[in-house]
Formats: structure tokens, sequence, C-alpha cells
């Protein structure tokens, strides 16, 4: 029997808390882009996209402040990204 919408959204979040905590993890909570204590994971690029939405080289970990200058500031974002590529192993 096919998944139903509710329980690909369930999956799908399940997935998200996971790779939010990895990111975290990754960056000891720092934010990426001012150095502050990080409390939110921007999805570096299209998140709806499935196949880079749980890619960790997309996930960067953000203050609230960072958070939404890249959601402002999307050229400039895009710049820093470009700029700033997380190495993952």
């Amino acid at each position: 029997m096919p998944k139903t919408q509710a329980q690909r959204k369930r999956e799908r979040d399940k997935r998200d808390r996971e790779d939010f905590h990895r990111c975290m993890e990754r960056e000891d909570g720092i934010c990426q882009r001012c150095g502050a204590q990080a409390t939110q994971m921007h999805h570096g690029k299209r998140k709806h996209d499935p196949r880079i939405r749980h890619d960790p080289r997309w996930h960067y970990a953000l203050c609230m402040p960072c958070h939404d200058w890249s959601h402002r500031n999307v050229a400039a974002w895009l710049e820093w990204m470009e700029n700033n590529p997380n190495e993952v192993d």
C-alpha cells in the first residue's frame, strides 16, 4: 500500500530533525556566518529538491539574524555560500 501524504511528511520531518542535529554537531552549534550561537539550519539551496534536501553540503548552521538575512538577501547569500562551502566528510 502506498504511503499517505501525512506519512511521507512525518518521515521527511524526522529526517529534517536528524539533519538539523548533525549540522549543529558538525559546526559545534556556532553560526557559520557570524560566529554567534546557531539556533537554525538553513538549506543552502532549494530544500524542495529531494536530491539535495538531505545533502549536508547544503546545510548551514545559522543564528536567527543570519538566517533571516539569508532569506532577505538571496544574491548576497548565494555569493557568501559560494565563498564559504561546507567541508563534509
